[in-house]
């Protein structure tokens, strides 16, 4: 094999020797004796400025080459090559040549793709020649290698971030947008998030993020209901709200299969809000009026409501009260001082919902029989265990031989207000016994009650 060097004289001659290779060529020469004898292999030698600047003419003669040394006189060190994402393809074999020849350069990317950054930092270990890398990609396609983008920036390799196209918001979870906000910060201001799985607290605490395009939220119904209100903030940024327990505790509130404590006006103020939870969930509503509760009662969300109402209301609304069942959690008194006008009749009726009335409240009973009264201030039935124990007085309305016949049951009883006889002609017929008790009780005897006289 015959061994020629850049300087012999017969180089480009058209008359020269046969010759296989040329050691220790320029790039120059080599590119010169190639378009002259196109069989020829060249092992160059030559700066590592010139070997970049004709890295574009190495590619047309690579299959040409067989090594590429960096020359002994050039003393550049790590010279920055810049390349394109596809101009690093095309070089790829004269870039493999240059490694095995120990050439001193580092190169910077651009117009990488995202999965192309990760795969050239990972195929980078051992010659370390990338020195930096500028990703040009969709937003689907950064989101989707966001965890791989922290490591090509970890490695300290990751330049700007450029999104191509129309610029859609990135989809992350919470935890991915918090672990790799470095990442996003490449990409500069001009980026948006589309974020999923956060907490209902922290979905609140982005509301000022103009970043974060939407926020979809998986919470405890808890956390739901400790944030109802503040969510409303989030406006159509909040796109969705999935329940993730079936059962848990918050405070004083006990929340079982995804049931969520909430006043009647936080359920028409924060109806957006609820609108959005998607998973199964039920609504316990306190605070209700009478005039909230028709409504509310055919919610099928709703499954126990708390009235709050003036006592007056409450005795109109009875009936409807009573056909509530089970939906009816309690009802609460709010004008204590006024006693409910009621009639012994509708104490009986209404035993059942009485025993859900909470608080401090007073009754009135109205038009009582005497043996209604009788029972009703000498019973333990579980009417009385509730209701009893809040008349304050009771006016009986009634006929003399009734009177008569129950007069030891309401003689003593000094919740009994008044007495109407409705046949004031008849004679009331007592024993001597039973008279000498009304008048040893004076003004407290039921006689002394009967209103227009008496005989």
């Amino acid at each position: 094999m015959t061994t020629v060097t850049s300087s012999s004289p017969s180089l480009y001659s058209a008359k020269a020797p046969a010759v296989t290779t040329y050691d220790n060529i320029g790039i120059e020469d080599a590119l010169k004796a190639i378009r002259l004898r196109s069989n020829v292999k060249v092992n160059i030698t030559d700066s590592v400025l010139n070997i970049k600047k004709y890295l574009g003419a190495l590619t047309g003669i690579v299959n040409n080459v067989g090594t590429i040394t960096q020359s002994t006189s050039d003393g550049s060190t790590n010279t920055l090559v810049a390349l394109t994402a596809s101009q690093y393809t095309n070089y790829s074999k004269v870039l493999a040549k240059l490694d095995t020849g120990s050439v001193s350069y580092k190169l910077s990317l651009s117009g990488v793709t995202a999965a192309a950054a990760i795969s050239y930092k990972n195929n980078d270990v051992t010659a370390n020649r990338i020195q930096s890398i500028a990703v040009t990609d969709s937003s689907a396609n950064i989101g989707n290698n966001i965890v791989g983008l922290k490591g090509v920036l970890d490695s300290l390799k990751l330049g700007a971030i450029t999104q191509s196209g129309s610029p859609t918001p990135i989809a992350l979870t919470r935890a991915s947008y918090v672990e790799n906000l470095p990442v996003l910060a490449k990409i500069g201001t001009a980026y948006k998030v589309a974020m999923t799985a956060a907490t209902a607290a922290e979905a609140v605490s982005y509301s000022g993020n103009a970043r974060i395009d939407s926020i979809a939220i998986t919470d405890t119904t808890g956390g739901v209901e400790t944030n109802l209100d503040a969510l409303q903030q989030l406006g159509v940024r909040l796109k969705k709200i999935e329940v993730s327990d079936s059962g848990a505790s918050s405070g004083s509130s006990t929340l079982t299969n995804g049931k969520i404590d909430l006043t009647a006006a936080q359920l028409k103020s924060d109806a957006l809000v609820i609108g959005k939870i998607i998973s199964s969930y039920q609504l316990a509503v306190h605070g209700a009026s009478l005039a909230q509760t028709s409504s509310l009662s055919t919610n099928k969300k709703v499954v126990t409501i708390d009235i709050v109402d003036r006592g007056a209301n409450i005795v109109k609304s009875m009936a409807m009260l009573n056909k509530l069942g089970s939906q009816l959690s309690s009802v609460t008194v709010t004008d204590s001082d006024n006693s409910l006008a009621m009639t012994d009749a509708q104490l009986v009726t209404y035993d059942t919902l009485l025993g859900k009335f909470s608080g401090t409240y007073g009754i009135d009973v109205a038009g009582s029989s005497a043996l209604n009264t009788k029972l009703l201030l000498a019973a333990t039935g579980s009417y009385l265990g509730t209701s009893g124990s809040h008349i304050n007085s009771i006016s009986i309305t009634d006929t003399a031989a009734n009177i008569s016949s129950y007069f030891d049951g309401i003689n003593a009883q000094s919740k009994v207000s008044k007495v109407n006889v409705l046949d004031l002609k008849a004679p009331i017929v007592l024993t001597a016994a039973q008279l000498a008790a009304a008048d040893t009780l004076g003004v407290d005897s039921v006689l002394s009650k009967i209103a227009g006289g008496y005989s």
